[in-house]
């Protein structure tokens, strides 16, 4: 493990800024009439598409996770440590830009020695930006002005690049609904879910 300090993995309440939220949009929706969100959520589902509760589909989808969302915890919606795709500090640049193009994704976790020892993670665009700085000026087949990314060392390192985000550190009990909302707040896109014992249990991204 690291010796870099953590950040704490003490659940927060920031459900309280999501059931704001909700209130916001059951009010915009009209259904508000003095409940607690939970049940006036609950009744507005129940309703006929006839009624007060005149909602589209897709706002019914999405009052319907919100509802299930507020019963699951970090554990329960996170990727599994066994399905991680992660990238170690001392990868190429070579490396890392066959992994972005294999893996699909545009953000990679980002570890030291093993996936126990996070060190944050690495956007796509920080990637790329990172070359386009390192190339060096050239000319396009029209005189239009390119970057030359035969001039970037692609056997640097990713730990040379120095180009990486900071991920959140939460516990698997935390609830999933409180992570979504520290995840906005934050705008933090990956947060890794860690064991009591300081292990990487598993990812969830958004």
């Amino acid at each position: 493990m690291s010796d870099d300090p953590r950040p704490s993995t003490t659940s927060e309440p920031a459900g309280r800024g999501l059931t704001h939220w909700l209130g916001q949009f059951l009010d915009r929706l009209g259904l508000r009439h003095g409940g607690s969100v939970r049940e006036e959520i609950t009744e507005a589902l129940a309703q006929g598409s006839g009624g007060i509760a005149d909602i589209s589909p897709q706002e019914r989808a999405m009052l319907s996770n919100v509802l299930s969302l507020r019963e699951r915890r970090v554990d329960d919606v996170m990727v599994p440590r066994a399905d991680i795709i992660a990238v170690s500090l001392d990868a190429t640049l070579a490396g890392l830009l066959a992994l972005f193009r294999s893996a699909g994704h545009s953000r990679l976790p980002v570890y030291g020695e093993t996936l126990d020892d996070p060190r944050g993670m690495i956007h796509i665009r920080d990637f790329l930006d990172f070359l386009a700085a390192c190339a060096k000026p050239g000319r396009g087949g029209e005189g239009e002005a390119v970057p030359d990314l035969g001039a970037v060392d692609l056997s640097a390192t990713l730990a040379q690049a120095s180009i990486l985000r900071p991920v959140l550190y939460v516990p698997p009990s935390m609830p999933a609904v409180d992570l979504l909302v520290r995840m906005q707040a934050t705008r933090t896109h990956i947060a890794l879910v860690i064991d009591e014992y300081g292990g990487t249990d598993g990812l969830v991204s958004i």
